[in-house]
């Protein structure tokens, strides 16, 4: 067995654990040209105990370093062996720039050459060199010089005291994710500096420094009989010193950590990870497991470290006799932490030359760890005080905390569900009971609650797409409703049976969120999937018509089969509920490019034939946009129900170029009795640019007709017919509604002649008669303000006056900003 060096640090100094990472301090920052002109930093070694002597030289300027061994000082003319310091010279500061020699024992002495980096301040290029031979002990880059942030590892250089006139010097890896809690870095695998044989060997030496030892406070462990774990593991093992840290909370006392070292295993240590949102109040600790190795000890005296505080902890009996007890390590006061350490020190060793010294299991204790818990107390203490910590708990209870929420849900306040939201959040993936939870939070009133949970499932993406399943199958509409549009937008392909079995149940908000959901879920489906589900017999004749309407901007694609489906729903002489529903899949398929005659024929009978009005009307609706339709929509202006009538003179309007919708929409306005027919020609009318017949419609016996005439008059620029808007909006007699849509409208077609009536009712703003005079007045200003005469200032400004009520200067002041905006349209 190699020999090694042990390093306690008890000589009562402060170690200079020079480990680059934190610790360094630079001196100060000088110029690359400063560093051109600099003096390389010397030094020596002296011999001794059978070692020649060493000049040393670290010439920043060429960026390297330089050592010549000799029997005594001076080395005179011999050369120097040279190495590179693997720093530029632009990140090299002279004046930092370290050379210590230290007497190692033995009678030799050491040299260390620190060259700190002046971009990165956790780096340095480090030397250890003494006189055995030309070749240093050790050379090259020291701090986290390796992988990614969080990731990092690399090698330190330290030293400590080991008497009062030598010192050890060591080499050891350091790794960012591997360190006792509250150190920058923590030393790994140290190799000291054998004073004999000059060669770097294994070592032990206890991580924590003198200082945080004697200042940490001391605690005594208690044994229990009761092994029981806690309620949860807030405990996860994150790294170790030795092998198998995980062993340490992997919740099974028949596996250990072992500090896996010659001596008594001192320093050697086991970190995890913990949260700070659950106060610790205590640590429970089985040392030794139900059938102990016959090798293995326990420790005597042992260190917990924590983000802030240090503790010493005694076992008060040799643990290893007593396989499988507990001990509590009460703490001073809780203490919230994101990590705790537990550092060897002394071990009950029995005469062992080398005990294994281990540790079956570490928990951590929270104030719900009371004599009869269970996880129920703690789901139920989501409504009270300790929400924050009880969430905390319940996130690392695993499957059982999921359990323990959903029994408490229906009693948790908002705050309280926004908190299991959490824990289910917490659980890792959103299946099982977690994704459960999450689906019955997508029905809560409280939006944050529901937020919390969408973007959880969201961020599951596909593996929610079990629970979310599960979810839209639930009895409860809330929650099918709820989770029906999040299915189809993370699964679109694991939702389309699922959303197909849903179709036509509960009330009208549920069947329109599955079936829209279901629209979402087929646009990216493949035609045999769509086919599959048009194709089950078995279906009720109310979920086929909603799998159709979900089918619509499908429907093209999935011919003749779909036809086939329409045409079997229609042959059983389905009621006027079902015909009506039926329209619209109807029409997505007559209006496909290469529509079969068959499609055309049973809308254009919907729209002809159906006894129902309701059914006429919607059909005409569908069918508007098809110009192959035209003739049975423009036969509908006649259709003996006033409601069907409208809705075909609303559809021609949408449908710019019809030839016939002129002569229908005159026939209309002028012999049909009712108002809102009346409405709809003029609207058709005004969309076709037949404007003659308008002028009559502002003779019109209903106001709406002539006011919704001076519109379209407006809309169309008809400007012969200013004079006439002019007269309907300065008559006092006409209705307040239609005077005020000829004065909107004589600005909307630029007519000069309207400019000084429009002045005058506008500045009828300032004082109005009565409420419809006032309406009058404003809508004069908006058309005062589309004419945007050059004057407009001047007309406006008795408006703008001080003492003018403050909508009127409002209103003022937008109409001034509205003309500069449009730059003259209408060119006055």
């Amino acid at each position: 067995m190699p020999k090694r060096v042990s390093a306690t640090n008890e000589g009562g100094r402060t170690a200079s654990a020079r480990v680059a990472l934190g610790a360094l301090v630079l001196l100060g920052v000088s110029s690359i040209a400063g560093a051109a002109r600099a003096e390389p930093k010397r030094a020596t070694v002296p011999a001794g105990g059978g070692l020649d002597a060493v000049e040393i030289e670290v010439d920043a300027t060429a960026g390297v370093l330089r050592t010549r061994r000799c029997k005594a000082l001076p080395c005179g003319a011999k050369r120097f062996e040279e190495i590179k310091l693997g720093l530029g010279p632009d990140r090299v500061d002279p004046s930092a720039i370290d050379v210590r020699v230290v007497a190692i024992g033995e009678g030799r002495s050491a040299a260390i050459v620190r060259v700190p980096d002046r971009q990165r301040k956790d780096l340095a290029y480090e030397a250890v060199i003494a006189g055995h031979a030309d070749a240093p002990v050790f050379a090259g880059l020291t701090g986290f010089t390796a992988g990614s942030e969080g990731d990092r590892s690399g090698t330190v250089v330290l030293t400590y005291d080991r008497d009062a006139s030598t010192r050890f010097v060591m080499v050891a890896d350091v790794r960012e994710d591997t360190r006792i809690c509250g150190q920058a870095a923590t030393p790994l695998g140290a190799r000291g500096l054998d004073a004999r044989s000059m060669q770097l060997r294994g070592a032990t030496l206890h991580r924590l420094p003198k200082k945080t030892r004697d200042e940490a406070a001391r605690v005594v462990a208690v044994g229990r009989d009761d092994a029981t774990p806690p309620l949860a593991r807030l405990l996860g093992a994150s790294g170790a010193s030795a092998p198998h840290a995980a062993r340490l909370t992997d919740g099974d006392p028949a596996t250990v950590w072992s500090e896996a070292r010659p001596g008594d295993g001192h320093g050697e240590f086991v970190t995890t990870r913990t949260s700070s949102d659950v106060p610790i109040h205590a640590l429970r600790v089985v040392i030794a497991p139900p059938e102990p190795a016959a090798d293995g000890a326990a420790p005597r005296t042992l260190y917990v470290a924590t983000d802030a505080a240090t503790f010493h902890v005694t076992l008060p009996e040799d643990a290893w006799r007593k396989p499988g007890r507990a001990y509590d390590i009460p703490l001073p006061e809780p203490v919230r932490t994101t990590c705790v350490a537990v550092v060897l020190d002394e071990a009950y060793a029995n005469g062992k030359a080398a005990p294994v010294v281990s540790i079956a299991e570490m928990y951590a204790v929270s104030r719900f760890d009371a004599e009869g818990a269970s996880l129920d107390d703690v789901a139920a203490a989501l409504a009270g005080e300790r929400a924050e910590e009880a969430a905390g708990v319940l996130k690392r209870a695993g499957e059982r905390g999921l359990e323990a929420v959903l029994g408490a849900w229906p009693k948790l306040d908002a705050r309280g569900r926004a908190l299991a939201v959490d824990v289910a959040a917490a659980a890792g993936d959103c299946a099982g009971r977690g994704g459960e939870l999450l689906s019955r939070a997508l029905a809560e009133a409280d939006r944050e609650v529901r937020k919390r949970a969408v973007g959880r499932l969201e961020r599951c993406g596909k593996g929610a797409s079990a629970a979310l399943a599960a979810a839209v199958r639930s009895p409860d509409e809330a929650i099918r409703a709820a989770a029906a549009p999040l299915l189809a937008s993370v699964a679109p392909s694991a939702a389309l049976a699922p959303l197909s079995d849903a179709l036509g149940g509960g009330g009208a908000p549920t069947r329109r969120a599955v079936r829209a959901a279901l629209t979402r879920a087929a646009a990216s489906a493949s035609r045999g999937d769509l086919l599959a589900l048009l194709s089950q017999p078995e279906r009720a004749a109310s979920a086929r018509v909603e799998l159709l309407r979900a089918l619509g901007p499908r429907l093209a694609d999935l011919r003749p089969e779909a036809d086939a489906a329409l045409a079997e729903l229609l042959r059983t002489s389905p009621d006027m509920a079902t015909r009506y529903l039926l329209a619209q899949p109807l029409a997505r398929l007559a209006a496909a490019p290469d529509a079969t005659p068959g499609a055309m024929r049973r809308l254009a009978d919907f729209v002809r034939n159906d006894p129902d009005w309701p059914v006429r009307a919607r059909a005409v609706e569908l069918a508007g946009p098809i110009r192959a339709l035209a003739p049975a929509v423009l036969a509908a202006t006649t259709d003996k129900e006033p409601r069907v009538r409208e809705a075909a003179l609303r559809a021609l309007a949408g449908v710019p170029g019809e030839r016939g919708t002129p002569a229908a929409a005159r026939a209309a306005l002028a012999k049909d009795p009712w108002t809102f027919v009346r409405l709809a020609a003029v609207d058709a009318l005004g969309a076709s640019g037949d404007t003659s017949p308008l002028a009559l419609a502002l003779e019109d016996a209903a106001p709406r007709v002539r006011g919704a005439a001076a519109d379209a008059l407006g809309r169309a620029r008809a400007g012969a017919y200013a004079p006439a808007l002019v007269a309907r909006a300065t008559d006092t007699r006409e209705d307040p509604d239609v005077r005020a849509s000829a004065a909107r409208a004589l600005g909307e077609m630029c007519a000069p002649s309207a400019i000084d009536p429009l002045t005058a009712l506008a500045r009828g703003a300032a004082a109005p008669a009565d409420a419809g005079a006032a309406r009058v007045a404003f809508a004069a200003i908006d058309g005062l303000a589309a004419l945007a005469p050059r004057d407009l200032d001047r007309r406006l400004a008795p408006l703008r006056d001080p003492h003018a009520p403050h909508p009127v200067r409002a209103a003022a002041a937008r109409a001034l900003a509205r003309a500069a905006a449009a730059g003259g349209r209408c060119g006055k």
